[in-house]
C-alpha cells in the first residue's frame, strides 16, 4: 500500500502532465482556428475549509484557497493553464501562459520587462494594462482600446471553467493536488469541446 506522500507526489505529477497536455491541445486548437490573442489571466479558487489553502489577493481582495493561472483566446478558448496557491504572484506563472499568437495582452501584473522579451521572442506583440510600479497611480497610461474589448474573454474563459464546468465542486475536494488535478482536467475538457466545435462546425 503506498504512502499518503507517494500518492500526493503522483498527483503532483499529474499536474505538471495535465499542463503539457493542456499545452498540446491548445496548439492542436490553434492549427486549426485563426486565433489573434493570447489573452493571461488568474482566476482565485476559494476554500476557507482546506487545510492546504493560502492567502491570497485578486481584483476582488483578499481571499483563501488556490489559483488558476489561464491564457485564453478572443474565442474564450483556453490555450495554457496552471495550477498554484493562492499566494502565488500571477507573473510567476506568465511565461508558462504563453501561446504563440500574433498578439499576448493583460493586467499589470503582466507588464514586466521579462516577459515582454519572451513575447517578443516568441514574434508576438505584446499589449498589456501599464504597471506603474511606485510611481502611483498619476503615472498610469492609458489602457489600449484594443484590449480593453478583448480583456472581457479570458474573464468569461474562467466564468465559463469555475460555474459550468467544475460548477464549484472544488469545495467538496481537499488538498492541493486533488484540487490542481480537477481544475485541469476542467480546462482541458473546455479545450476538447472546442476543438470537436471547430472539426463539426467550423466554430468553437
Amino acid at each position: 500500500m503506498p504512502s499518503k506522500r507517494s500518492i500526493d507526489e503522483w498527483k503532483k505529477k499529474y499536474e505538471k502532465e495535465l499542463s503539457q497536455v493542456i499545452k498540446l491541445a491548445g496548439n492542436k486548437y490553434l492549427q486549426i482556428n485563426d486565433s489573434e490573442w493570447t489573452i493571461l489571466d488568474s482566476t482565485p479558487i476559494p476554500d476557507y475549509d482546506d487545510e492546504e489553502a493560502m492567502t491570497g489577493h485578486s481584483s476582488m481582495g483578499e481571499f483563501v484557497g488556490f489559483k488558476l493561472h489561464v491564457s485564453c483566446d478572443e474565442f474564450c478558448v483556453p490555450l495554457r493553464a496552471e495550477f498554484s496557491n493562492a499566494n502565488v504572484h500571477d507573473s510567476k506563472k506568465a511565461h508558462e501562459l504563453l501561446a504563440p499568437t500574433p498578439r499576448v495582452g493583460g493586467d499589470p501584473a503582466y507588464d514586466f520587462k521579462e516577459l515582454k522579451e519572451s513575447v517578443k521572442k516568441q514574434g508576438s506583440k505584446g499589449i498589456f494594462v501599464h504597471n506603474p510600479r511606485r510611481k502611483g497611480k498619476e503615472a498610469k497610461k492609458p489602457t489600449p482600446k484594443i484590449l480593453k474589448k478583448v480583456r472581457i474573454c479570458v474573464e468569461q474563459c474562467n466564468s465559463v471553467l469555475k460555474l459550468e464546468v467544475m460548477r464549484e465542486y472544488w469545495t467538496r475536494i481537499k488538498g492541493y493536488a486533488k484540487k490542481a488535478v480537477f481544475a485541469l482536467t476542467a480546462v482541458l475538457a473546455l479545450q476538447a469541446v472546442a476543438i470537436s466545435n471547430l472539426i463539426e462546425w467550423g466554430y468553437p
